[in-house]
Parts: C-alpha cells; structure tokens; sequence
C-alpha cells in the first residue's frame, strides 16, 4: 500500500511541473487547405513546464482565423497526453456583389457598413453582424420591411464569392412635415432646410443631420440654447414629421470695444459658450457681470461696460438686440511681482521662473490671472519635487495706485522630506535608480523611479520580475513631521529567465530555419527587455511578414519558450519611380522583384533604369559629345544562410551603358558575393555590435568608346576585368535608425584585387594587374535630442602591379556619394599637378589616391525634416599622396527623410576658385539632388 501512494505521490509531484503532450494529430477538412494548420501542428508536441503553458500554446493555436469549426480532445495518461483535433477550414472572399432592385439604395452606402473584405477568410458570424447592419441602415433609410439574402458561391477549391440581394419591399415616405419652432426668422431656416424633404423617403439619418445643421445656423444668430428635435407619426407607409425646438430666446449681440483688446470673434465666443454651459436665459445683468469678468481677468481697472438692450419684434418674432460697448479703460500695470515665505530658492530665482513660463500678458506685466492660477501649480510643483512635499502656495493682487498693482504669491514652504530609508523585499540599500540615501524625496517622480528600477531589474534577467506593492500607500510612509521617508518596495525578482526554446507559428510557405537563423542568438540567452526589442526588430528585418508577435511561455525554473507567430505576405512586389537627378538628369527606374522564394527567404529581382542627361558639362569637351541614353539592367539573386553556412551569398547579372568623362561604355557584369555577419553582443547591458565580412568575385567586360581618338585613343578599347574584392565592416551605429543614423560609427574596408589569374586580360597591348584599398569612416556624434554632427572620412589608394596601365573607369574619381558638395565632376577631379587634366585622361602606370572629408551639423525640424551645413573637402592625386592638399567647399543642406534614407538638397561654395588660361573662373557654387547620402 505504501509503495502505491509514494508512486502516485511522484506522479503527481512530476505532473505539477511537467506536461508532455506525446502525440498530435489533426482531423482537417477540406484537404486542400489544411496545409497551413498541418505545418504548424507540430508545434502543440512537446514537453512542458505545466498544464496552464500547454493551454496557453494552443490558444496562441486556435486564435489564428481561417477555420469555420474547431474542436479538440485530450486523452491524458501517466505516459503523456494525445491531443486530437478537428478542423473545417474557412475558404477566402473573393469578391463581394450587390444586387440592388430600388434605385434609391447606394450600393456603396451598404458596403461601407460591412467589416468583412475581398481577400478575408470568409467568417460567418462577421458575416451574420454585417448582414444586420445593413438592414439596420436600410430602415434607418425609410425602408422598414427591407430583406437581405446571401448566397456563397464557391470559386474554386479554396475561394468563395459573396452575393447580397437587397429586396427593399415598400418604403415610408414623408407626407407632411411641419415645425412647432416660434419667431419669424426660424420659420424661413425651416423651408430652407426641410422643405425638400416632404414626398421623399423617411430617412432619419438625413433629418438628424439636418437637424445638427439648423442647430449651427441657429446659434450663429444668437438662438445659443435651442436645441431641435423631431417626432414621426405613421399612418400606414406615410409619415407625418414634426420638428421642436426648445429654448428660442434670440439675443444678436453687437460689440463696441474701445480698448481694441479682442476681436469680435474671441468674447462672441466666450459669451455664448457661458450661454451653452450654463443654460441660463439671457439678462442684462448676466451679460455685464460676464464681460466685466473677462476684461478684469486680462489686467483692465474697472473696466466701463454698458448694455443697451431693445426689445426687437420682427417678422413676428420678439428677440433682444444688445449692444456691448466697452469703454476706454486703463490696464492694470505690475509694478512688482514679489515673493513671501520663501526659503529654501532665493526670491531672484522664483522670479526668473515666473517669467520663463509667463504668457505674453504676465511678461508685458499686465494682469492675468489666468496666469497666476497656473503658476501657481507650476511652483508647487517645483517645491515638491524639491522635497517640500507639504508646500502651499497662494496669490494676492495688491493695490499700490488706481492704475497699479502688484504681485505677492505667498508660499507655505513646509517640512523638507529627506530618503532616510529603502527597502526592497527587506533588504536595505543605499540607492534606487538614481535615488540615494539623503536625497529630497519627489513624489511627482517617484512612480517613474520605480518604472526605472523594475526596468533596470529586468534588463539583468529577471523578465519577470514584478513589484507587488506599486500602487499600495505603504511604499512611502513619512515620519517625523514629514521630514523623513522610508520606501519599503515588495520585489518579486525570480530567478533569471533563460531562454530554452524559440517556437515558430504561423507559417506555410515559409521555412522555420528562416527564422531560426536570424534569431540564433536567443538560446540559452537571458530574456530582457533588451532582447525583446531585438527580436522584433531581427523579424521586421527579414521583410517577408506581414504581422507578427511574440509571446513568452514561462516555465519552471523561470524558463522560456518564446513563440514567435507571423503572418505571410505577398511576396511579388513591381515598383516605378520616374525622377530627376543633378547629374544624370531625366530618369526612370523600376523594379519586380519576388522574395521568399521556395520559403528560404530567397529573392529574385530585375532592376531597370533608363535617364537622359540634360547637359554635357560635366563631360570632356573634346571627346564625341552627342546625347545618348544610359540604361542599367540588373538581375539580382539573394540567397540568405546559404545552404544552412551562416553564409548569405548574393548574385548578380547586369548590363549597361554609362557615361564617363572621357569615354562612354557599354558594360556587361557578373558578381557573386557571400557575406558573413557576426556580433559583438552583451544582452544585459543593451547593447549589440553587428559587423560582417564579405567576398566578392566580379568579372566585367567593358567596351569603351566615344573618347578623343588624339588626345585619349587608349580609352577607345575593350576590357576584361576579373577581381576579387574582400570587405570588412564595423558597424557601431544606433539601431533606431538605421536608415538616418544619429549616433554611432561605421568603419568600412575593401580590397579590390584584380589580375589575371583572377580572369583579368592579359595581353600584349594590355595586360590588368592592380589593386584598390578604400578606408571609410562616418561618425555621428549627438549633442541634444535635435542635434548632432555627422562626418565622413574616406580615403584610398591604388597601385598597378605590373599591368600595362589601370582601366579609367576603374580609376578613383570623386562622384557620387564621394562628390564635393559645390563642384561639377569635372571640376573636383582635375589633378593639381600643373597640367590641369582630368584624372581618366592620365595613364595610371603606379598610384593613384583619393581623400574626401566631410563635416555636417544637422538640425532635426521633425520626423521627416532635418537641415544641415556642411564642409566637404576631397582630392584625386597620382603618385604622390597629399592628404591635406585638397580642394573644399561649404554649404547648406536640407534632407527629407524617405524610408531608404533621406532625399538631400544641397547647395555647395567654393572655398577657392580656379582661374583658367582665357581669365574666366569657376562658377562659384553648385546644387546637388541625391539620395541616401552619408
């Protein structure tokens, strides 16, 4: 007997902290729609911590729509629990018809009531609500008998379309409508405003808002307490309508004001929403005491306030016509703005404060007292978060003069209360999130201390911490007179939650390791704050979800299984941008692309642009100048965690036709690249270092053309370029905005190596042997929440390891993202070097170098606005290196930030400008349009 209880004892004892679930099967009808839950099902078989963790996963399950009927079973038994399922899928609306027989029904009337859309798992009991809206708009409409049937046509296996029959049946319509509303002007507002509606349908919906549109005519005559309504008799399908109006008292206000201190508009306002709120009748008494009141809360002595009122009848209606004058009055000026009872801030110091945050009014020192029933708050609060905690303050306006006043706020400063104690879960400490021992207690920021504390706790591991007394008086108690304070915090810390298992939900075509892989970091790590907002940033990243969430599974031990539950998208994407830029002119790009392919997150996409260049300036004037259009065609293949390698490998096709300054050429291309990311992280402390190493082979066929055949015949050639490019990058940048970075560093190196071996031409006219090093650099340094410095340094050099000579389109020149801001290509690419050539016309038989500096202080307007000035500097150089002798401009920049980046408009100025040979000088500046640019 003893031996059977201490079995079951240990059954039991395993069951309160394991739940296996051995088996899962799933009954899913029809099949050619089951592949979504059958997938995912797998997901249910597991062991887990307790009963309620299984339950939570299966509601996580059962909570995705798509299915009309779900049902389940579970067999429990000592060796595991057998979940079965039964599922009938819900099909998709593919479209949705009206068949309408009465014309005076909208169509688009009915469907704007519904909630179900085109493209939906078709839901029946939406579909039963939305139905009833409809008839509920129908009779609203005057059509009381109104019927609404559906039929469901099946549309292929997985589809369905809606079709709504409307039968209207007989409609209610209006025989009479008359009003009970008094006075000659209203009746003329009633045949304006109902006289259409006699013989038409009985639409409430029209009257009512009808109604609310004679209500505003009416108050903007003086009617500020009439509020119509309207009563329906029905005699059979005829409806008598009556409209009511309440209180019709009739006040036209004209205002005479000496002083010139509000508009008309402004007391029109405050009087007739005194009218409203108080719901008083209109009194002459009432009308001076309210005008009297407005003017001397604004600084006016005595202001003089006269009401001449008429009794008016016209057009049958009695009404008052009141006239407001408002006499010249003389401002109350305040001579002094003093403070008693203060103590602890030094009177200079309370008087700065109360006119940093004065109105207008206060600072002119005039009298408002609306203003000093504000600061009065605002130094209240300033005390209190001092520690005065017990503070009062009050104000009284003093008379020194018939026409002056001042100011005395007098201030209760109470007891001081000082941290003499805190506690958490009984353990003395000597801070508390920036809180020490001997500090003045805030209670105005004591709830965001807190805030702060459990936050600090929870990015140490402990996700789940909670404090149990938050919102209990006893987390603060005040002793001795209020001068001390002892926190006493009730912490439940845990254990440090770690993460054991990562759950994927919700996809189809979709493979799990996608997402695996790109959240690989998560086993066995500590679950923080941190490492949430890591998460969803990692599955936003990969860009194949539509939605997604993530839930945490809380198992013993404190740990957790994060379910991580997406919504696939569409994954076809065309886009068309036609555009201009400063120097390739008209422009016109498009892009098909198609993502997640064969659901490994592979992309497939055809890139296409054609521009025409509206100037030639910036090309070499001797060489064939005739206008051409350039083209780029680029068919990119992107294959992440290459065959399951960490490794993402990229491919791409292209073919184009580009201008170059001394040359054009028609080039074909063909890369691959596979790039590896890896990270620097320390999930506790919050931050996270992703870096990545790349390595590209490229092989280029370039056909040159178009050059001077005296001056430059060697460009007029053809080329065969293999290289292999490694490339390192150090990314330090702030993860909130990747896009438009506002702090950080980025440290970026590559090595382009091309020769023969590598496939590079090798002949007896011409043989490819060089290299090319490029060190870049940005910095982003913030000063304040709207300012911050961004820099750039880049610089490189290239050196021809015994080839004939270094291709010119492979030669440095500063264009594009390396521009100097304010100079034309053909301008900041001319070699210092006395000859005055550009650098494509020099042969490249040993070095060439490149330097290009930038400096930009940015503004921050708002999200989408930022303006900057800048200084760039940067130079092409051969043989010799000088990084100091450069050639630089200043000027202003205005970005627009874009989801890709931010769409620049600068305008540069040459800090010194070249004289040429005729006399003439370089033109003194230049505008820039670009995109994306540092």
């Amino acid at each position: 007997m003893m031996r059977i209880i201490i079995i079951l004892l240990l059954f039991y004892s395993v069951n309160c902290f394991s739940y296996l679930v051995r088996d899962v099967s799933i009954n899913c009808t029809p099949s050619t729609t089951c592949d979504f839950f059958k997938k995912n099902m797998t997901i249910l078989r597991r062991d887990y911590s307790n009963r309620e963790e299984f339950f939570k996963l299966l509601k996580i399950f059962y909570s995705k729509i798509g299915y009309s009927k779900f049902q389940y079973e579970l067999i429990e038994s000592p060796k595991g629990a057998s979940l079965n399922i039964i599922l009938k899928t819900s099909k998709t609306i593919k479209e949705i018809f009206f068949n309408v027989e009465e014309d005076e029904i909208s169509e688009l009337s009915l469907s704007s009531t519904l909630e179900i859309n085109e493209g939906e798992y078709l839901d029946w009991y939406r579909l039963e609500e939305d139905e009833k809206r409809m008839l509920r708009k129908l009779r609203l409409q005057g059509f009381p008998d109104a019927k609404i049937t559906k039929e469901i046509v099946e549309f292929g296996p997985q589809e369905v379309e809606l079709y709504f029959t409307v039968k209207a049946g007989l409609p209610e319509k209006v025989r009479n409508i008359t009003h009970t509303c008094k006075g000659g002007y209203i009746k003329n507002l009633m045949d304006n405003y109902f006289h259409d509606f006699k013989g038409k349908l009985f639409n409430k919906e029209n009257i009512i808002q009808e109604m609310k549109s004679l209500e505003t005519d009416l108050m903007g005559q003086g009617y500020y307490l009439t509020n119509v309504q309207y009563k329906a008799e029905k005699f059979g399908r005829n409806v008598d309508v009556v409209i009511s109006c309440g209180n019709t008292q009739r006040v036209v206000l004209t205002l005479k004001d000496q002083n010139s201190f509000y508009t008309k508009e402004d007391i029109y306002y405050q009087l007739r929403e005194y009218f409203q709120t108080t719901q008083r009748s209109f009194s002459e008494s009432d009308l001076k005491r309210v005008v009297e009141e407005i003017y001397v809360k604004k600084g006016f002595f005595r202001p003089l306030v006269a009401i001449n009122n008429l009794q008016v009848r016209e057009n049958g209606e009695e009404y008052n016509r009141a006239t407001v004058v408002i006499g010249k009055s003389k401002r109350l000026r305040v001579s002094e703005v003093a403070f008693k009872g203060a103590g602890f801030y030094l009177e200079e110091e309370l008087i700065d404060f109360f006119y940093k945050n004065s109105s207008d009014l206060a600072s002119a020192k005039y009298i408002d007292e609306d203003y000093y029933n504000l600061f009065t708050q605002l130094l209240k609060n300033k005390y209190m978060s001092a520690g005065f905690v017990d503070a009062s303050i009050k104000y009284y306006v003093k008379t020194l003069s018939p026409q002056t006043r001042s100011v005395l706020f007098v201030i209760n400063e109470g007891s001081r209360s000082i941290v003499r104690e805190i506690r958490v879960s009984g353990k003395k400490v000597e801070r508390l999130s920036g809180l020490k021992l001997g500090d003045p207690f805030n209670p105005l920021s004591f709830g965001q201390t807190l805030s702060s504390f459990l936050s600090e706790v929870k990015s140490e591991g402990y996700f789940f911490a909670e404090i149990n007394n938050e919102d209990d008086k006893e987390v603060v108690r005040y002793f001795n007179g209020n001068r001390e304070v002892r926190i006493n915090i009730n912490l439940s810390k845990g254990k440090k939650s770690r993460v054991r298992n990562l759950l994927i939900f919700g996809v189809e075509k979709t493979k799990k390791s996608v997402v695996r892989r790109q959240l690989n970091y998560l086993y066995e790590s500590h679950l923080t704050p941190s490492l949430v907002k890591d998460i969803y940033s990692d599955i936003a990243s990969l860009g194949i979800f539509k939605n997604y969430n993530v839930t945490f599974l809380r198992g013993a031990n404190e740990e957790v299984d994060i379910v991580v539950n997406v919504e696939e998208k569409e994954y076809g994407v065309f886009e068309l941008a036609p555009g201009f830029r400063s120097d390739l002119g008209l422009k016109v790009w498009s892009r098909i692309s198609r993502s997640n392919l064969l659901g490994r997150n592979q992309t497939l996409s055809l890139t296409t642009q054609v521009n025409y260049r509206l100037s030639l300036s910036e090309i070499d004037q001797d060489r064939t100048s005739e206008k051409l259009y350039e083209y780029l065609a680029r068919l990119n293949y992107i294959y992440p965690d290459f065959f399951k390698t960490y490794w993402d490998y990229f491919a791409t096709i292209s073919m184009s036709r580009m201008r170059f300054y001394s040359f054009d050429a028609e080039i074909e291309r063909f890369s691959n690249t596979f790039r590896k990311e890896f990270s620097f992280k320390k999930l506790i402390d919050g931050w996270d270092w992703r870096h990545s190493f790349s390595l590209t082979h490229q092989l280029e066929n370039i056909e040159q053309y178009g050059a001077d055949p005296i001056v430059n015949p060697e460009d007029n050639d053809t080329f065969r370029i293999g290289s292999i490019t490694p490339s390192l990058t150090l990314n330090f940048l702030d993860k909130e905005n990747p896009t438009v970075p506002k702090k950080g560093t980025l440290f970026q190196l590559s090595w382009e190596i091309a020769q023969p071996g590598l496939l590079s031409q090798s002949e007896d006219d011409l043989t490819i042997d060089f290299d090319k090093k490029v060190f870049r650099n940005r910095f982003y340094i913030p000063f304040s929440e709207n300012f911050y410095l961004a820099s750039s340094i880049a610089v490189g050099v290239q050196t021809n390891r015994g080839g004939t000579r270094i291709p010119a389109i492979k030669v440095f020149r500063l264009t594009g993202v390396d521009i100097v801001r304010g100079f034309a290509e053909d301008e900041i690419n001319i070699v210092d070097d006395g000859s005055n050539l550009d650098i494509a016309d020099i042969d490249i038989t040993n070095r060439a170098f490149m330097s290009n500096y930038k400096i930009e202080p940015r503004y921050i307007i708002d999200d989408s606005m930022m303006l900057g000035v800048f200084y760039d500097a940067g130079s092409v150089q051969v043989d010799t290196y000088r990084p100091f002798d450069v050639r630089s401009s200043v000027g202003l920049s205005f970005k627009y930030v874009t989801p890709v980046g931010t769409l620049d408009f600068d305008y540069g100025i040459k800090l010194s400008r070249r004289r040429f040979s005729d006399g003439t000088k370089e033109s003194p500046g230049r505008i820039h349009v670009s995109i994306g640019f540092f």
